[in-house]
């Protein structure tokens, strides 16, 4: 890895799909963020490093955060005629914040953080217009989220959903074999009044979560963010169970950083149909490292 600085890379590294190999590009970042002064922490609590009960001091700051938050809202009496996706998507917007204000500025920590989940956004809202468009689709948007973690991916998914498409039926699985982090992650997903669309499942196995909760139905949306080594077998299952079909959007997070190459390697040469098969990975850049450019992306994509 490169020289790093509170684990920040000094370059990034970019999947040129057309010649086919990984290049150094920084003019090829979506756009820089040199802003040191974003990462008001101490380089002691900077990335990848771990402090006990992190995640519980980040629930006590986003409760405070949310009270603050409610306290001003019923000044000024507002908040009043929004109906409920409204008021799901503002109060997730401030729990996200709110954590990625005590990540840049105390304690580093796991979340995708706010520029990767900038990135996973319009890719998400790709895979729902390609849901809705489908005449053959069936029940409703199932979206996997494996890795919740304190619930910041689970509640950028699902709020981005109402904020696109309000009416969309969907469910977002989100699995975690940390208890702790569960406790966490519900009272998250509570506060941002999400908690009707958010199944948390404590579990080593994304299958046997989804069989559990939607039987055998196809899944539309992944977002792989947990053991990094499960990645390429926890997509080959979903595979197999024939739960990937035309039009499943996959995205993999810290693929090169963590050095999970296999799963790079089977996405071109998937068995499968399917109309894209995606991928953003984060280069050198872990989350909230703030001072280079942008996490680079890549994008394998199969039109049958």
């Amino acid at each position: 890895m490169k020289g790093q600085k509170d684990g920040v890379g000094f370059a990034n590294l970019f999947y040129d799909t057309d010649i086919g190999f990984w290049t150094d590009d920084l003019t090829s970042a979506l756009h820089s963020t040199n802003d040191a002064s974003l990462l008001k922490r101490d380089p002691a609590n900077g990335a990848w490093t771990f402090k006990a009960n992190a995640e519980l001091d980040l629930l006590q700051h986003v409760e405070n955060v949310v009270a603050m938050s409610d306290a001003n809202n019923a000044a000024v009496g507002g908040n009043g005629q929004k109906d409920a996706s409204d008021a799901a998507v503002d109060a997730s917007k401030t729990i996200l914040r709110a954590i990625d204000q005590y990540c840049t500025g105390k304690q580093w920590m796991y979340h995708v953080g706010h520029e990767k989940g900038e990135m996973m956004k319009p890719f998400l809202r790709e895979s729902i217009s390609g849901f809705k468009s489908n005449p053959e689709r069936t029940g409703r948007f199932i979206v996997v989220d494996c890795g919740t973690y304190c619930g910041y991916s689970a509640i950028l998914l699902a709020s981005t959903i109402k904020e696109c498409s309000p009416d969309l039926e969907f469910t977002v699985l989100s699995t975690e074999i940390n208890s702790k982090h569960i406790g966490v992650a519900k009272k998250m997903i509570q506060m941002a009044k999400l908690e009707k669309y958010i199944t948390v499942i404590q579990t080593e196995s994304v299958e046997t979560a989804l069989a559990e909760h939607v039987g055998n139905d196809a899944v539309h949306f992944v977002f792989f963010d947990h053991a990094k080594m499960q990645y390429l077998p926890d997509l080959k299952s979903l595979e197999k169970r024939g739960r990937m079909k035309k039009g499943t959007h996959v995205v993999a997070d810290n693929v090169i950083v963590s050095e999970v190459c296999p799963i790079l390697l089977h996405a071109p040469s998937l068995p499968f149909e399917m109309n894209h098969l995606s991928m953003h990975s984060d280069a050198h850049l872990p989350s909230y490292s703030l001072l280079f450019p942008h996490p680079g992306t890549f994008r394998v994509q199969r039109l049958r």
